[in-house]
């Protein structure tokens, strides 16, 4: 989300490119393109939690993610090893 609302500041160029063929295009620069690999991790049964209420819900899960955050996989979700 941040992403998009920055992107409307940053001035998209038109440019026209000859190809090797002699065939003219326009190409645009920054075309919007959404990326899911570079979305936040799914934390899915604590997506949308906080960490202090993931702490107070789910302290067991807090407690393994503190250890390795790196591996930690949420229940029903993603680690960043999975991304």
């Amino acid at each position: 989300r941040r992403t998009k609302e920055t992107a409307q500041f940053i001035e998209h160029d038109r440019l026209q490119h000859t190809w090797d063929n002699g065939d003219v295009g326009e190409w645009l620069q920054f075309r919007p393109r959404a990326r899911r690999n570079l979305d936040e991790l799914y934390a899915g049964v604590c997506d949308g939690m906080t960490y202090k209420e993931i702490e107070e819900v789910y302290p067991d899960e807090f407690a393994r993610r503190q250890d390795d955050k790196l591996a930690y996989r949420y229940p029903r979700g993603e680690s960043y090893m999975d991304v």
